[in-house]
């Protein structure tokens, strides 16, 4: 059988990782370069070993070999292919195979990266790292969740995807999301290398922060797609619940955008050194947290695994192995690595360890609330992060300001905010405007949602005036990415409507300056399942047709599953959402209809952000090849990290 030799691969695999975490340190005793060299190699090999099992599985989910448990339990013939294919990732065993591959490509690519930047001993150090942390996700693999694990009887049909699952965004949101989740092992790695030889300076953290942005992008690209599946896919008609999985996409999120920011101030002031090398390996821990809650099953959610004490277990002990190492190598380093500049007040380095401060705040919020169920006897309601978190996104948002608009130098705040007067005002103004809005509830959730969206319109507009005159493109891109987003959390907030239609075909309803006409109902069979389309006229004011809505009921043949599928059209900036509910005796037809203004600002800041980080990357690649070319002088070159 094929599947045989993906296995033999995997133990094969443990081996060269275990070899590949020791034996460069012994070689490196004798030969630096050699011992860079075997890392290397070795991490070539172990890649071509993941890419065999990871293709052979592929292989038997496109040929539906149900003699393996994990195809049988997650996907069907009758399925699309590329259903086939996001199922090869849709379960545990199998995305955890994607994940040590990951771990693997990113290993290779780092390997022969750096050059001319750390030292041969550093780069074998941290190549040393990272074997060691893939042979221990190798472990947790080859122990409780074998990908290859045959059934003693070939069933002739499996169970089939999750419905929920079956959705065209699957190809691309999970992997997006792993990209970033397992991107932090090499900052995670870097920064053991560094606090290995307790020497860490700018040309260094230039290097860190290309490591740091690469997994940054890819993540805030997954967890900003992961919304909006959420939010069409799911039917519940919002955007973010604060579900521990969830919440565990943006644990990392919050650390490694924090790290970014100590790793500029780092670089431009020589403060927050420290910050730089500590948020590295919180970043890593963040994204071991976030897959122990993903796969231990610890906490209930709709987007987790099954639970599992045994991998839950294995994670907690192997995070555990890693935070205990990697921090008493923190605090056997922190007197001689302390950095000798302290951020000044007011000055862009005294805002931004304010603001590296309330992210980290944040993070210890999130993980409290999303945690609290395990030690606690009930579950953490979403009340208590809108409380907790969005006044806080009022602090951050006004230190993002400042950072923005005062220099590296101290100097007259006031001073500076007047230059970046028209920001500050229309944001002050549409406070204002806001506050005195009658159709407005007067609430304190409502309270902070309007100086949020004022201060984002600030930091939007600051921003944009600070890319117009400066070059640091990407940064500012990223900041105006941020507070769009954020312009429509604040603003979907303020004016959401939402309302339950209750109609037989033929009747009408008004609702949000619309009226509702349902026209038909009828059924249509699919190869999978067999669904419920209901035709729902939408009519303006004037009475013309501006949309027609077709939401759907399917009821998946092999899991006996019902989906709800919604309809949504676009009205201007807002969108009419649409759910088909359940039936009454009488025959009318529950219509869930919610009205979302500006609620496409929070993917197009995601995008945006995205796309900075995509900018940041190319300005690096580009930097580097710009000093390879430049004349090297006889200073720099007794100076190079390789002497």
């Amino acid at each position: 059988m094929i599947a045989n030799f993906g296995h033999s691969f995997l133990l094969t695999s443990l081996i060269i990782s275990a070899v590949g975490g020791v034996a460069p340190l012994f070689i490196a005793r004798h030969s630096t370069s050699l011992s860079l060299r075997f890392a290397q190699i070795n991490g070539l090999f172990l890649l071509f070993l993941f890419l065999g099992s990871f293709s052979i599985l592929a292989y038997a989910f496109i040929t539906s070999d149900f003699s393996l448990r994990v195809v049988t339990l997650n996907s069907e013939v009758s399925e699309p292919l590329m259903y086939r294919l996001v199922a090869l990732w849709g379960n545990h065993e199998g995305s955890l195979l994607l994940w040590v591959t990951t771990l693997s490509l990113y290993s290779v690519f780092f390997s022969f990266s750096g050059r001319g930047i750390a030292t041969d001993i550093d780069r074998t150090r941290m190549l040393s790292v990272l074997s060691a942390v893939l042979f221990g996700f190798i472990l947790f693999m080859l122990m409780t969740s074998n990908p290859f694990a045959s059934l003693a009887l070939t069933p002739h049909k499996g169970l089939g995807l999750n419905p929920i699952l079956q959705d065209p965004s699957m190809t691309f949101h999970p992997p997006s999301l792993y990209f970033g989740y397992i991107g932090f092992v090499i900052p995670f790695a870097m920064a053991i290398g560094f606090l290995w030889r307790g020497h860490f300076k700018k040309e260094h953290a230039a290097w860190l922060r290309l490591w740091t942005l690469i997994p940054w992008t890819f993540l805030t690209f997954g967890v900003a797609a992961g919304s909006l599946w959420a939010y069409y896919e799911l039917g519940w008609g919002g955007w973010w619940s604060w579900d521990p999985v969830e919440n565990a996409s943006l644990l990392p999120w919050l650390t490694s955008t924090a790290l970014l920011h100590a790793i500029g101030s780092y670089r431009r002031s020589g403060t927050l050194k420290l910050w730089c090398l500590s948020l590295a390996l919180l970043s890593w821990l963040m994204s071991m947290l976030g897959t122990y809650i993903t796969r231990s099953g610890i906490v209930a959610s709709v987007h987790g695994f099954a639970k599992d004490e045994q991998r839950g277990l294995y994670l907690l002990v192997f995070m555990g192995v890693l935070a205990l190492f990697s921090s008493v190598l923190f605090l056997l380093r922190v007197s001689k690595m302390r950095a000798k500049e302290k951020p000044l007040y007011p000055a862009k380095s005294g805002f931004m360890a304010l603001h590296i401060y309330a992210l980290c705040f944040a993070t210890v919020v999130l993980i409290i609330g999303t945690l609290y169920p395990v030690w606690g006897e009930a579950t953490v309601m979403e009340s208590f992060f809108n409380t907790t978190l969005n006044p806080l996104a009022i602090g951050l948002l006004f230190l993002m300001a400042l950072v923005i608009s005062v220099g590296w130098q101290p100097s007259a705040i006031w001073q500076r905010l007047r230059q970046n007067l028209i920001p500050v005002n229309l944001g002050l103004v549409l406070i204002a405007v806001l506050m005195y809005q009658e159709t407005l509830e007067k609430s304190l959730e409502n309270l902070v949602a309007i100086f949020v969206l004022g201060l984002s319109i600030w930091v939007m507009l600051a921003s944009l005036k600070a890319w117009v005159q400066k070059r640091a493109h990407a940064m500012m891109l990223a900041h105006i990415g941020f507070a769009v987003c954020v312009m429509g959390m604040s603003v979907d907030a303020l004016f959401k409507q939402e309302t339950n239609l209750w109609l037989s075909p033929g009747e009408s309803k008004e609702f949000a300056g619309y009226v509702f006409v349902f026209d038909s109902l009828h059924y249509q069979k699919e190869p999978t399942y067999i669904k419920e389309i209901a035709t729902v006229g939408v009519f303006n004011f004037k009475g013309a047709l501006v949309a027609t809505l077709h939401p759907e009921t399917r009821l998946y043949n092999t899991q006996q599953a019902l989906v709800s599928k919604t309809s949504i059209t676009q009205r201007y900036w807002a969108h009419l959402y649409l759910v088909l509910g359940p039936q009454l005796e009488t025959g009318q037809r529950s219509l869930r209809v919610l009205y979302h203004p500006f609620v496409m600002l929070i993917w197009l800041g995601g995008g945006l952000m995205s796309f900075a980080g995509g900018i940041g990357l190319l300005g690096y690649v580009r930097r580097r090849k710009q000093r390879q070319h430049q004349p090297k002088s006889i200073y720099s070159v007794l100076s190079s990290p390789q002497t």
